[in-house]
């Protein structure tokens, strides 16, 4: 990719182009984010403390939350942090962030922190949380933004389109939008290509007619809305050959979906994985092997049951520690999902890696014993896929201890007993107990409220 050139606020200065302050610091952001990727794993360790020493010094005697455990670490430290002392910080649940309210709110942001801005999260896993945004992570997540197509060297002046959910929109192809750039975080430059803007909730259909209108360069949406288009292209023969890349985020992305993509439209899929009281937390590495964790902006662990750091191949839960946010300061703060930590990447970068994000706690089952497991989509016998209607959409569902309802849109259609007596078997099979299995037939799978979709989910977790 050839890097395109900078705007200038100098109208008689075309190049080199005189960028204004936003656009300087997010120069500068790239400056030091293209070498800091490069760093040795203990030396990022080694800024990582330093800035956190900053945040906890900050949080001690400005977030009320804090206020008390935090001053007697830092005093038994001499405001040294280590990893070893981190880990006596307890982790911050998401019920007890729920729970403090203004408590986690800092009393006195720094100047360089401000304007503050607040917002919701989707609450999708209960009651949402309240996020505070300010100068500095908006400017970390244009700076991120900007990393993740420089590292995938995208062509900045094609066309971006972007299917997700708007909370003001309205339905039809006719309320679609279009805007001259892809956000703020491309605005430096001289050469804009276009973003368009679609609603989710619009039918697949109508979804496929408006990309062959737009004929996008890049598609950005959540992985099961990706999915539901490849499967119409590659059912009804349709093609969209100006896709360059699919981008994808919001959702655990399905290991087929890459597969589908590739058959549908010949393009690779690039997955990100963020969170709105967070902000980026991993992108995926070009060669595509593993995530990158953002750790210039976030200390990411992925602890055991017993809180210890799990190694390379192990699953456990991913607990976050915003850096850079001094407004709301989340110090180590279990957010909800699980990950496999991933070995150290071939591509040199000395950031941690992801092998890939499990899922939520919200997608783990149990079984009666109480153990807990990440179930997964259990295969039939060959024989039995000839019987299968046209399956547009499927949810496993568990609803208690001991059973576990398979949630099927086959537009209108049934499965044949012996596909549903087969299925039981192979579920009770793959998951290790003898669960009730019940089937519901349904025109459209229920989605969370912004119109995100799991494959499968607890209700009794």
């Amino acid at each position: 990719m050839t890097e395109p050139l900078l705007s200038s606020i100098a109208p008689s200065l075309h190049w080199p182009a005189i960028p204004n302050l936003q656009n300087a610091m997010l120069i500068a952001m790239q400056y030091q984010l293209d070498r800091s990727q490069w760093y040795p794993a203990a030396k990022i360790i080694e800024l990582q403390m330093i800035q956190a020493s900053l945040l906890l010094a900050h949080a001690a005697k400005t977030v009320p939350f804090y206020s008390q455990s935090l001053p007697k670490l830092l005093e038994a430290n001499h405001g040294q942090l280590t990893m070893e002392n981190w880990s006596k910080i307890p982790v911050l649940e998401r019920i007890a962030l729920q729970q403090a309210g203004g408590a986690m709110v800092s009393t006195q942001i720094p100047k360089e922190h401000l304007p503050v801005s607040k917002g919701l999260t989707s609450g999708s896993t209960g009651r949402p949380v309240e996020v505070h945004s300010t100068a500095i992570t908006q400017l970390m997540w244009f700076a991120y933004t900007l990393r993740d197509h420089m590292w995938h060297q995208r062509d900045l002046s094609s066309k971006l389109a972007v299917i997700r959910f708007y909370e003001k929109s309205e339905l039809g192809l006719e309320h679609a939008r279009s805007v001259d750039n892809w956000s703020a975080a491309t605005g430096m430059y001289q050469q804009q290509g276009k973003s368009v803007m679609l609603d989710i909730r619009n039918p697949i259909k109508d979804q496929i007619t408006w990309l062959k209108r737009e004929q996008p360069a890049y598609l950005l949406s959540y992985p099961s809305n990706l999915e539901a288009l490849a499967e119409y292209c590659i059912t009804n023969g349709v093609s969209l050959p100006s896709l360059k890349q699919v981008r994808t985020l919001g959702e655990k992305l399905p290991t087929q979906l890459r597969l589908f993509c590739k058959t549908a439209w010949d393009v690779d899929v690039v997955d990100v994985y963020s969170a709105e009281e967070i902000g980026y937390i991993a992108l995926q590495c070009p060669t595509g092997k593993y995530y990158h964790v953002q750790s210039e902006h976030i200390l990411l662990e992925v602890l055991d049951e017993e809180g210890k750091p799990c190694k390379p191949g192990e699953v456990g839960k991913v607990v976050i520690t915003t850096l850079t946010n001094f407004a709301k300061p989340l110090i180590r703060y279990a957010i909800g999902d699980y990950a496999e930590v991933g070995s150290a990447c071939s591509c040199g970068r000395g950031l941690m890696t992801l092998k890939s994000i499990v899922g939520r706690a919200r997608n783990m089952f149990v079984r009666p014993d109480g153990s807990k497991f990440w179930p997964v989509i259990p295969k039939l016998p060959s024989e039995f896929y000839a019987k299968l209607p046209g399956v547009r959409q499927f949810q496993y569902v568990q609803k208690a201890a001991d059973w576990i309802e398979v949630r099927i849109s086959a537009g209108g259609n049934h499965y044949p007993a012996d596909v549903e007596a087969a299925l039981t078997l192979a579920i009770q099979n793959e998951y290790g107990y003898p669960y009730r299995v019940t089937f519901s037939y349904m025109d459209t799978i229920p989605m969370s409220p912004r119109a995100k979709y799991e494959d499968c989910l607890s209700e009794i977790l």
